[in-house]
């Protein structure tokens, strides 16, 4: 069960007329996520239309304990109170917003706020939430002509190969390697592994892009496919340390024990498991870089002492294994995850490899957010996208079929 899932279970509850179910559920959803915006909205918008306005004061209070003014509380109470007709609650959590448009707001809290705002009579308020939702409309509108552009103008090539073409667009064939580039990866490849037959589809040219090019990215690749040797191989050929943040213990203990014996000696992994003894002597290992690989849990990321370590040692790449956990455990029982881009910034933002198996559109936008470089001084705010490489997670092995 997910969050919007509970969501949307509760709003089909209320309008099936079971006020009291829809109650109960939404109840549910805030207490198991009280610090959760958006379990918040879904949650308080069913109170208020079952008429249980304690239960939203009471969610928004505890939410607003964690979170002081931020605008998903403040926007909610609004809300909850102008739907039940209790204006001068509403209006004193819109004074609260203060007059212009709330920074960092989003669409769906833009909605929310037009909403608010023309219950209350507030029509210049509303006015200026409509023109910047039209804004917003327009500015979608243009980003997304510009990445349906490339299919557009190949919309006649097409249907002759579009596996092809698609493999073009997102797969390795995006990164344009040479023979010189390819002929060092597999070199390198069989000095530090003993690879003599040729590396899989798609590594080399994933190699490339943190290894020689000091770019970032996410790499969809399945199961078996050959992700770990994609940051592996670049942790052993550059000269200082690869953190690859990990989700589970036994995964940080099956990576070193399954690298060569040389390269296991220059690997190590920090997670509760070890004595206090050998915390501290493998930290100091970190600290005096003996270390090219660096395995840990991202809840390590927010102890300063770890942080300390990593920059005296310094650090050439930054690795999130397994980075679908980023958007399915970050907002839930795991928000060490969120912490990624800050503890990176304190890095010295080195280049970021996100790898996972398991990423539909929704989650590669925001591990990609997550791992997008900061922006130049002559760029301003721009931000720069990693890049995505996909690699066909199709099984011609498997077949489901469902009988009825």
């Amino acid at each position: 069960t997910t969050i919007a899932s509970q969501g949307l279970e509760a709003r089909a509850l209320l309008a099936c007329g079971h006020a009291e179910g829809a109650r109960r559920t939404a109840v549910d959803l805030v207490r198991s996520y009280p610090r959760h915006a958006g379990a918040l909205a879904a949650a308080t918008s069913v109170l208020a239309a079952a008429d249980d306005f304690a239960a939203v004061e009471e969610a928004v209070a505890v939410y607003l304990d964690a979170k002081p003014n931020d605008l998903q509380g403040i926007l909610s109470m609004a809300a909850a109170a102008a739907a039940t007709d209790r204006s001068e609650i509403a209006d004193s959590y819109l004074q609260r917003l203060g007059p212009g448009l709330p920074a960092g707001i989003t669409v769906e809290q833009l909605m929310q706020w037009r909403w608010v705002a023309d219950k209350m009579g507030r029509r210049e308020t509303a006015a200026s939430a409509d023109l910047e939702l039209e804004r917003r409309q327009h500015q979608e509108l243009v980003a997304l002509k510009s990445a349906l552009s490339p299919f557009i103008a190949a919309s006649d090539a097409l249907p002759e190969d579009p596996t092809a073409y698609l493999r073009r667009i997102s797969g390795p064939e995006l990164v344009e390697m040479t023979a010189e580039e390819r002929k060092r990866i597999e070199t390198e490849a069989i000095r530090h592994f003993g690879f003599d037959p040729p590396l899989r589809h798609g590594q080399a040219e994933i190699i490339t892009l943190p290894l020689i090019r000091r770019r970032s990215a996410l790499m969809v690749m399945p199961t078996g496919g050959g992700k770990s040797l994609c940051y592996q191989l670049p942790a052993l050929v550059q000269s200082r340390a690869t953190l690859v943040i990990s989700p589970l213990i036994s995964l940080m203990k099956g990576q070193v024990e399954g690298l060569p014996k040389a390269a296991q000696k220059r690997a190590t992994f920090i997670n509760s498991m070890l004595s206090e003894s050998e915390l501290a002597e493998r930290m100091e290992g970190v600290a005096r870089g003996d270390y090219k690989l660096v395995y840990a849990a991202p809840e390590r990321l927010r102890q300063r002492s770890f942080l300390h370590a990593l920059r005296r040692a310094g650090l050439d790449l930054f690795v999130v294994d397994e980075a679908h956990c980023v958007s399915m455990w970050g907002h839930d029982f795991r928000p060490d995850y969120l912490f990624i881009r800050q503890a990176r910034h304190e890095l010295g933002n080195p280049p970021a490899l996100a790898v996972t198996a398991t990423a539909p559109p929704l989650v590669r936008d925001e591990i990609v957010e997550y791992i997008s470089d900061p922006p130049s001084d002559k760029d301003g705010d721009v931000l720069y996208q990693p890049s995505v490489v996909m690699i066909d997670i199709f099984r011609p092995n498997l077949h489901l079929s469902a009988l009825q």
